[in-house]
């Protein structure tokens, strides 16, 4: 797996020791106002039948991108 920063590493570390399934830095294909749209998410995280996706922000996340992401 790669990473894109020691924090995506620390959250990997923690999902992985409770047995949470996720996929890192995968595209996606998802539907956004814009439509139909191309995204890669910090984490994809499947648990408990249900799915969520996490955003780690460091330095490259502006205020623009936060907004974008969210």
């Amino acid at each position: 797996m790669s990473f894109r920063s020691q924090a995506e590493v620390k959250i990997a570390e923690e999902l992985d020791k409770r047995s949470i399934c996720f996929f890192p830095n995968n595209a996606l294909r998802l539907t956004t106002k814009k439509g139909r749209e191309n995204k890669e998410p910090d984490f994809f995280v499947l648990y408990n039948k249900k799915y969520a996706i996490l955003e780690v922000d460091g330095i490259s996340h502006t205020p623009k991108r936060r907004v974008e992401e969210q």
